[in-house]
């Protein structure tokens, strides 16, 4: 296989070209009683990266190999302190003003989520304002319709901090968009 790469975040000139987000790296086997799934990371490759897979100067950190949080006292971009943990992609009825995303928080403080954005398979944000996301709880935020939507036929859903740093994403296929059930992301 060739360009199988994730959100790269190449510096410039090194290999920058294969900078992109949602092309993700793996193969699947399929063996005759199960699958094995391998996922590439380069050794050049830094999270979180710009809507276009670039590194973002003096936010994006180096994805060290084996890292676990707290390697360099900071929380490992691969393990987001604030989460999207549930979506309600297709309500019953009509979906403006419906559709819901549960965002999830990781630590022992609240966040006020005030300038941070939903963002949806259409580069379309939703910015949140008043909301405020207890410690180690979750909130959820409703879709006003008129911002980011999501597509019953399958998706991304984007969070981004107030700096437009992509904080977490999730997908979802067609099938997942049961009418009137939540799809719950494992981050």
């Amino acid at each position: 296989m060739h360009d199988i790469h994730m959100n790269q975040g190449n510096a410039l000139h090194e290999h920058d070209e294969d900078n992109g987000v949602f092309n993700d790296g793996g193969l699947i086997l399929h063996f005759p009683d199960h699958f094995v799934g391998l996922f590439f990371r380069f050794k050049t490759q830094w999270l979180p990266t710009d809507p276009h897979g670039d590194r973002i100067p003096g936010v994006s950190k180096e994805i060290l190999p084996g890292a676990t949080p707290g390697d360099t006292g900071d929380t490992h971009p691969a393990f987001p302190a604030v989460y999207i943990e549930r979506a309600l992609v297709n309500p019953v009825g009509a979906d403006p003003g419906k559709e819901v995303v549960v965002i999830g928080n990781t630590t022992l403080t609240a966040v006020d989520l005030t300038g941070w954005s939903i963002v949806d398979k259409n580069n379309i944000a939703e910015v949140l304002g008043g909301v405020l996301l207890p410690a180690g709880g979750s909130v959820s935020v409703v879709l006003s319709g008129g911002g980011a939507q999501l597509s019953n036929k399958g998706g991304t859903i984007r969070l981004m901090n107030p700096a437009g740093v992509l904080t977490h994403a999730v997908s979802y296929a067609q099938g997942d968009a049961v009418e009137g059930r939540f799809i719950r992301f494992n981050t």
